[in-house]
């Protein structure tokens, strides 16, 4: 498990390059002001998925496997204590981080989430 550095505070379109794995991948992160919800685009090359709404607590990679270029899954987790599952703008990078899991630990997710 590997929490991406993220600070909302600097834009709300940013743009990075972190390695997830084997794989050097780009990431786009932007909020979007009507939804009020960040969302991610992550590529490698050519290829790549847009526009993943980052919502808590979930692999957001999980339903794009067959096409993702990363091995393993991007979680939105809580990181402080809070009583909502909102996201707000400042929120990612401080109460809620980016964290890259491996492919075992994302499997060993999902057997004890019943997802498996």
């Amino acid at each position: 498990m590997v929490i991406i550095p993220f600070d909302a505070d600097i834009s709300g379109d940013q743009q990075f390059e972190v390695k997830l794995g084997d794989a050097l991948v780009t990431i786009r992160m932007t909020w979007n002001v009507l939804c009020q919800f960040w969302f991610m685009t992550i590529t490698k090359g050519e290829i790549g998925l847009r526009s993943l709404k980052c919502v808590p607590t979930w692999p957001l990679l999980r339903q794009h496997r067959a096409i993702s270029q990363v091995v393993g899954d991007i979680m939105v987790m809580r990181a402080e204590a809070t009583k909502s599952d909102q996201i707000a703008f400042s929120d990612l990078g401080t109460r809620w981080k980016l964290v890259y899991f491996t492919e075992e630990e994302i499997q060993a997710w999902e057997v004890e989430n019943g997802l498996r």
